[in-house]
């Protein structure tokens, strides 16, 4: 990808993540536990910081973000570039998916709706993860209860 893009690699932006995605016009992202559901937190700063994250489908990701709203998602190289090459040249459609993406993420997924969802879960409140878009999942269903 690097010789066909202008890509930026840095190490040293642990401290700065948040900034560092921001100032991306897409990031790039891989998810190869094959786990319903499973995704890194990298996945969820990104739409914080109003990065458009550009990700491989994985078990479950639409119901946590949805393809060409919240992020962009790509099953094989072939449609992985030519994904890149076509939002390159939609800086309008990159601009949508961004300010869906950090909507997104501030409505459902920051450190404090984990905490709380954590504690309802713990004090019987709630039976699981309450990051689901539209509730079209229940948690009984995505454990397989």
């Amino acid at each position: 990808m690097q010789k066909r893009y202008n890509l930026k690699a840095v190490n040293n932006v642990r401290n700065n993540i948040s900034r560092f995605y921001s100032q991306a016009r897409m990031t790039f992202g891989m998810n190869d536990i094959d786990f319903l559901h499973y995704v890194s937190n990298r996945f969820y700063i990104t739409l914080g910081s109003g990065a458009v994250n550009l990700t491989n489908r994985f078990m479950g990701i639409e119901d946590i973000a949805e393809d060409g709203k919240h992020v962009i998602t790509f099953q094989e190289d072939q449609e992985l570039f030519d994904k890149i090459d076509y939002y390159l040249k939609k800086p309008e459609a990159l601009e949508s998916i961004r300010v869906n993406a950090k909507k997104l993420a501030n409505e459902k997924h920051t450190y404090l709706h984990r905490i709380r969802n954590m504690l309802d879960i713990l004090h019987g409140k709630s039976k699981g993860f309450d990051g689901f878009l539209n509730n079209r999942v229940t948690n009984e269903a995505a454990l397989n209860l």
